[in-house]
Parts: C-alpha cells; structure tokens; sequence
C-alpha cells in the first residue's frame, strides 16, 4: 500500500508486540471477570468498540507484556498485553491502576506464572473439577474432556474448556495422576480444529484492519473515495484473505505481508500457517 494511508497502515502495524514468554518461561497475567469494562485498544491502537469489547470470554487471561509504556501519541500511558495471541493495549491511569468503563468483577493480578500452552485429556476414572477463579465454586469435568493447559500458579493449573461454549478456571493436575486422570496430547493437529474457530480467528485480525482503513479513509481522502478492505474467503483449499476491490490489491501487497505476524499468533496452538500467495494470504486446511 502505497500513499499516506498506506505509510500510516504500516506503521500501525509495526506496533504490534511479539508474544514474548515461551513455553516453561515466567509471566504476569491480569483476570477480570468483565474484560469488557478495562480500556482497551487494538493492535492498531484504535479504541476497542462496545461490541468487541463484549465479546472478550469471562476471566480470560490477559497476558501483560510490558507495563508503564506510553501509546503512539506519545503521552497516554498504557501495558502493552495479549489476549488469545492477539495484542491490545491497556490504558493506565496516572497512578499505574489500569483505566475501566465500569465494574470489572472478580480481578486478580498473578505474578511470575509458568506458562504452558499445551491440550491436555482428562481420563476415566474419579472426574477432575474445574474451580471458577471468582470463588470456590467448582464445576464436574466428564471424563474426555480435552482442554487448553494455559499456565500454572502454586499447585493450580488454569485451562480453557471449549466443548461448552468457552469456559475458563482452574483445576488441580496431580503429577502422580498424571496417565490415570489427564495427560498431555501431542502437539495440535490442523484436522482437531474447526474451520469455524479458525475463521473467527483470522476475521479477529481482519476486522481490526479493516476498522483501521476505514478511519484512515475518513481522514484523508474524500467522501467518494472507494475504501479498501482486507476480505476473508473460505474454499475447498483452504482460507483466503485478500485485498478487495482487486484492482487496489497491488498496491497492498506490503499491508498483507504486514497481517502475516498477527495472524499466525492469532492461529497459535492450531497447527496452521499463513503464507502469501501472489496478491493474497493463504491458510491451507487439512
């Protein structure tokens, strides 16, 4: 992408932070139990809108990457964090308190937590429970319930279950269990995830792009002027994000080289990898 808009594309882009903590390595996680109400700002360091803000899961781990920085205009403090493999920005107050629209809940801030980031099976025999982290309530796990190891805190190890709707707490993984109520599963296979959660995934990417064009485009160029939008596209090959109308897709080849990063976080753990191809990115499905 070629232009000011497109200077200002690239730039937003060369924002985004790197997921930063290995497998095994300490991290600070902040839970909430309404994410919506922090302040937060996508990878593009646009205002987060009151409907994806809603749409943040219930005590999902926000992964701080660095605290105390300072946003692209140069005076608003932030953290810059991770949800899901995808970076946001955090607003803080001037005292270090990040900034809320309103009542987050349940919230607690966990230092120096090993992250795992591995599936894990829960076995037959006496069921595992998984504890919701606003209070001692626990909840029965059937055995064969797979679930997403996410780090360890003490004795406790936080998961996300996704076999009913999206469900986050901890549970106790005995090493002595370990082979008789859970074990570890291989690495992820693309064929064990569905298209539909690969598809929210990328338009996760996409539509933060795409809200950024269109400010942009207010912006700079006149009302009549035909905005550009990255277009998501499912095939029997596999998943497609191209730049619409085809005839500007020339000029946006160094924008999709850009969605390249954040996408492949945003696809972490599922065994599949973005890739350009000509004047589009494509994501192959088994």
């Amino acid at each position: 992408m070629r232009g000011a808009s497109g200077r200002a594309l690239l730039a937003a882009a060369a924002l985004l932070a790197p997921w930063s903590h290995a497998r095994g390595a300490p991290a600070d996680i902040l839970i909430v139990e309404r994410p919506g109400a922090l302040v937060l700002y996508d990878m593009y360091q646009q205002r987060l809108g009151p409907a994806a803000a809603a749409a943040l899961p219930s005590f999902v781990p926000i992964l701080l990457l660095r605290t105390h920085d300072v946003m692209g205009d140069g005076f608003t403090p932030c953290a810059d964090v991770s949800i899901d493999g995808t970076t946001y920005y955090l607003q803080e107050e001037s005292s270090g308190a990040f900034s809320t629209t309103g009542p987050c809940g349940y919230t607690a801030l966990l230092r120096g937590v090993t992250v795992r980031e591995d599936s894990l099976l829960l076995l037959g025999g006496e069921a595992l429970r998984l504890r919701v982290p606003s209070s001692r309530e626990e909840i029965r796990l059937a055995p064969g319930t797979r679930a997403l190891r996410l780090f360890e805190s003490k004795r406790e190890t936080y998961v996300r279950i996704a076999s009913d709707g999206e469900r986050y707490g901890w549970v106790v993984l005995s090493p002595a269990a370990r082979g008789t109520l859970w074990r570890i599963l291989p690495g992820a296979r693309p064929a064990e995830i569905a298209e539909a959660e690969v598809l929210r995934r990328v338009r996760s990417v996409t539509d933060g792009a795409n809200s950024t064009l269109r400010r942009i485009y207010r912006s700079l160029s006149p009302a009549t002027a035909t905005v550009p939008a990255f277009r998501v596209s499912t095939s029997a090959r596999g998943i497609s994000c191209e730049v619409i109308p085809p005839a500007l897709a020339p000029a946006f080849d160094g924008s999709l080289v850009a969605l390249i990063a954040p996408l492949e976080r945003a696809l972490g753990g599922t065994g599949l990898h973005p890739a350009m191809a000509g004047n589009a990115i494509r994501i192959p499905l088994p």
